[in-house]
């Protein structure tokens, strides 16, 4: 089960604007720049149609395109942040979407998240890097202004690609605490909800 972490915010900035150009107030300690990590994916209109309903009427760039492009980026945070087991740095995620024609303007990103990390499952299914690696990982969970969240404060998405023998599922790799990589599987309609429900969508 694929797990995405809201890290709440008290601001949302117009995704029109250079991608992440203005970070939510909340996390000034993050670069204010996205960096691509995995890109793009296209999803057709199948996947999300029904959905645009509920979008403000100033989405119209999304609402006339059959298909957008996905894609996962990061920001880091600017220097080691205060936690319980010292200063660190910290890294989130955030989905993205863009036209797929000239000049592939962006139309939607989603609030900041954090992937989860491996399960009892995964550690089945992984006999060689075993139990004690992941473990061992959990030992570092992200913490933002002193709060604890349920994922690693380092992770980091290598790549995402449709899956070949479900094409309505993404696969998205990527690694946990600079440890263990990790494989995850959801569904291109799961990720719209999330990109577009949880969002800051185009106004």
């Amino acid at each position: 089960v694929m797990r995405m972490n809201e890290i709440t915010s008290d601001f949302t900035p117009n995704p029109i604007s250079k991608v992440a150009r203005s970070l939510d107030s909340s996390l000034t300690e993050f670069i204010k720049r996205d960096r691509s990590s995995a890109c793009c994916v296209q999803i057709g209109k199948e996947y999300y149609e029904d959905l645009i309903v509920s979008l403000p009427h100033a989405a119209t760039e999304l609402k006339v395109l059959d298909s957008v492009l996905l894609g996962i980026s990061h920001s880091k945070s600017r220097s080691r942040m205060a936690s319980s087991q010292g200063h660190r740095y910290n890294y989130l995620s955030r989905l993205y979407a863009f036209s797929t024609v000239e000049p592939y303007q962006l139309v939607a990103r989603s609030g900041l998240f954090c992937f989860g990390f491996p399960n009892e499952k995964d550690t089945k299914r992984n006999d060689i890097i075993g139990n004690g690696f992941n473990e061992f990982t959990k030992g570092k969970k992200l913490e933002i202004n002193w709060k604890s969240h349920d994922c690693p404060n380092v992770h980091f998405v290598v790549s995402m690609i449709e899956k070949e023998s479900d094409k309505s599922k993404l696969i998205v790799s990527y690694g946990v605490n600079d440890c263990v990589p990790r494989f995850l599987e959801m569904s291109k309609r799961h990720a719209m909800i999330h990109l577009l429900f949880s969002n800051e969508t185009a106004a």
